[in-house]
């Protein structure tokens, strides 16, 4: 790396808001690229989360990253969601500083999960010299919510419109109160971690879904019942244009506001200025739950992830210490795959 490229990138810590929030503002970033969801995804995870930054001479780039202990060294991932990397003005050179950069940190290898907001195509134009790296990935569904809402129910399977024409009509007891919200998705959201096996990097507690809580771009819509008693509770995560889905906490009797949460958090989001809602994936290809998104109107959107080896050698002996083949093509890193530490 020359000195020129190490005085253009930095690591910069969740601890430091200040200086994270300069380092993306005018970068046309995600929620998820914000301090207080790093922290959260340290608090969850354990890992040390930051934000990698690089200026060139006309553009600007930033990466949100998590540091994991690997066999002889570490590696580096995007948390849960899909932040990867913001990308302002023309950055010529920016894989090349990106890859040095982390060479000299002496990482094993990075996982970065590219945001469904771009197209592949797109992406691959950003960062020409990573193209080599960037792999498919599981596919999101995203909601233009630039059509009126009258398009938008339109654009809706007929089911799913009759469905919701009468849950509005009968079942909307809605709750928007942000902090009455949170106390019961807490609750909700525990209670349905102990009904789900689910993998721990989604077992958000009170601590963390406080700090994101807390942030610009957080945005919560519940469901009372006949009772009056909170049964179902959606997180959206917004900044700019665009937004995501992040988490559902329903008791199973409240997940039939399902479909009704998510349409009047799609209203809400276009108030402020939304164009584009993930919705995320499924749980695998073509199940029930990415049906459900298709014919709530939503596209589906291919994305990518980034695959790197920064350093060949220890990358193989990384793999060898847990006995999995060297594969860059599969589950990645392959030390990651689940079953192995």
């Amino acid at each position: 790396m020359t000195h020129l490229d190490e005085g253009r990138c930095r690591l910069i810590p969740a601890s430091d808001a200040g200086v994270w929030l300069s380092a993306i503002e005018g970068l046309p970033h995600d929620f998820g690229h914000r301090p207080e969801y790093a922290l959260a995804a340290t608090a969850v995870t354990g890992l040390t989360t930051s934000l990698w930054s690089y200026a060139g001479e006309s553009g600007r780039a930033a990466c949100i990253v998590s540091l994991r202990e690997a066999p002889g060294g570490f590696d580096i991932a995007t948390p849960l969601g899909f932040a990867g990397f913001s990308i302002e003005g023309d950055v010529p050179g920016l894989g090349e500083a990106w890859t040095r950069d982390w060479l000299r940190r002496g990482a094993i290898s990075a996982y970065v999960q590219l945001s469904p907001f771009l197209s592949p195509e797109r992406w691959r134009k950003l960062i020409p010299e990573l193209s080599d790296f960037l792999q498919p990935a599981q596919d999101c569904w995203c909601w233009d919510l630039r059509p009126d809402p009258d398009t938008l129910l339109a654009g809706m399977s007929s089911k799913h419109r009759q469905l919701l024409r009468k849950w509005l009509r009968e079942e909307a007891h809605v709750e928007w109160d942000q902090r009455v919200l949170l106390g019961h998705f807490n609750r909700i959201y525990a209670e349905f971690l102990e009904r789900q096996a689910i993998a721990s990097i989604y077992h958000y507690g009170d601590s963390p879904l406080a700090l994101i809580a807390s942030a610009p771009g957080s945005l919560m819509v519940g469901a009372r019942n006949a009772q009056g008693e909170i049964e179902a509770v959606t997180l959206f995560l917004h900044a700019g244009t665009t937004a995501d889905s992040f988490l559902n906490a329903a008791t199973p009797a409240g997940r039939r506001h399902s479909r009704g949460l998510y349409w009047l958090g799609m209203l809400r989001l276009r108030e402020l200025g939304v164009q584009v809602l993930n919705l995320g994936g499924g749980i695998s290809p073509g199940d029930g739950l990415s049906d459900f998104k298709d014919r709530l109107g939503a596209a589906r959107s291919p994305t990518l992830a980034l695959k790197q080896v920064f350093d060949r050698d220890r990358f193989v002996l990384a793999c060898a210490a847990v006995g999995v083949t060297a594969d860059e093509t599969g589950y990645f890193p392959p030390w990651r795959r689940p079953g192995r530490p």
